[in-house]
Order: structure tokens, then C-alpha cells, then sequence
């Protein structure tokens, strides 16, 4: 059957081999995470019928005079994303989850520290500043890549993210970090999915075949997919 989009709910579902089975695509979501947003927190909708999920946290600390702020991924219910040792591991469109990946259900997506330290001996100490970012540099539109267990299959997914952060000293949230949430997709039919992978302008047909692979009925909504469905079903 001819890939299909449904808009609805922020969703977008095309057939992937069987009526039942597609890739789910969160369409463009563009949320942030962190402190140049102060926006602390994301959590995805529930994914699968067991309503896995995926969310962001940013988390701040500031003790003897040294301050920490991070953004930690999380795998919620059966969901796990790919980490490489305590950092969310990050990949290139197109890359798929092997079996040689980590899995994980917290880890850090990246972080900044300031702070001021005293150097020199006993009678001669003096303050000396610091800062540094921790974990992942800065990136744009890079993927991560989550699996999650369905109650009887492993089931594979990715969301795409950007980020950014400045080493720079002090509390000023201009300095990050700061995350975007892009998109994200899964697959319910089982196939390992592409990162990137979704239902993009190369593959939505030529008008001149639109009606006849159900994208006309698909503007009419949910009503209009049922009755062109029907129309498909053998006599």
C-alpha cells in the first residue's frame, strides 16, 4: 500500500508494509529545554501501547561556591536511549540502533561549571575563577536513537536535537545550556528506523496519482481515510 500522512494530534502515520503498521512522526515540534528558555522540562506523549516515553530535564546546583548546570535524558517505562558511557550518544541522519549500542534510561545530554577555586599555600591564598562546559560540545540537528519494548517486540526510534552552550564564568542563562526538541518518530512494525527517517516532499506523490493513493481522502480526515480504505478493500 502507498505511503499515507494523517494530520492530527501533532502526528503523522504512514504504511510501512501492512494497514497496521507505519512510522509514527511527531511533526515539527521545536521545543526547548534549559536555561536561555527557562523552560526546565519536556516529556514526550505516551509511545506505544504500553505509553513508553522519552523527556529532557534541565537541573541546576550551586555549592561551596561552585556552580553546576546540566540537561539529563531520561528512557521512561521500557524506553532506552543510546548512551555512550554517562552521555546521551548522539548520531548522523540516516544511522540506525545495532546491536553494539549501549542502552540507557538516564544519562547527560551536556552541562556547564563556574565557580571559584583559592590557589597558593596557607598565607598567601588568592581566588582564582573557573568555568568549563562538560559532556557533549555544542550541535546542531543530530539524533538520538531510542528502543522500546511493546509487550512482545523491540520497537526502534529516533529524535532529532540540537544544543547549545558557552563555557563562559557565571549564573548569566544566556550561557546555556540550552536543548531543541526537533521531531521524533518511532516504528510500530519492528524494522530497525533510519534517523531522520519520516514522511518528507520526495515522498508524497506527483498529484496526478494523489487521489488514487488515498492523499485526497487523507485531507478530508479521518472520516475520508475510512471510506477510501474502503474503496481499497477486495470485493
Amino acid at each position: 500500500m502507498a505511503s499515507l500522512s494523517a494530520l492530527g494530534a501533532g502526528a503523522l502515520v504512514f504504511g510501512a508494509g501492512r494497514a497496521e503498521a507505519g512510522i509514527i512522526y511527531s511533526g515539527i515540534l521545536d521545543t526547548h529545554v534549559g536555561f536561555t528558555s527557562g523552560i526546565p522540562f519536556y516529556a514526550s506523549p505516551g509511545i506505544g501501547p504500553l505509553g513508553a516515553t522519552f523527556s529532557f530535564t534541565a537541573q541546576s546546583s550551586y555549592h561551596y561556591g561552585v556552580g553546576i548546570r546540566q540537561i539529563i535524558a531520561y528512557g521512561c517505562g521500557c524506553l532506552e536511549l543510546a548512551r555512550q558511557g554517562s552521555l546521551l550518544q548522539l548520531f548522523n541522519f540516516g544511522a540506525i540502533w545495532t546491536a553494539g549500542l549501549v542502552p540507557g534510561t538516564a544519562m547527560a545530554v551536556g552541562a556547564r561549571i563556574w565557580g571559584t577555586a583559592s590557589t597558593g599555600t596557607s598565607s598567601t591564598r588568592h581566588p582564582v575563577q573557573f568555568s568549563n562546559t562538560l559532556g557533549n560540545k555544542p550541535f546542531d540537528h543530530l539524533y538520538s536513537l531510542f528502543q522500546f519494548d511493546d509487550g512482545g517486540n523491540t520497537l526502534y526510534g529516533w529524535i532529532q536535537l540540537s544544543y547549545s552552550v558557552s563555557g563562559q564564568f557565571g549564573p548569566d542563562a544566556i550561557f546555556g545550556p540550552e536543548l531543541t526538541i526537533h521531531n521524533y518518530a518511532w516504528d510500530d512494525s519492528g524494522a530497525p528506523l533510519p534517523a531522520g527517517q519520516s514522511l518528507d516532499a520526495s515522498q508524497i506523490p506527483e498529484p496526478a496519482t494523489a487521489v488514487s493513493t488515498g492523499l485526497a481522502a487523507l485531507a478530508l480526515g479521518a472520516v475520508g481515510l475510512r471510506q477510501w480504505r474502503k474503496t481499497r478493500e477486495p470485493a
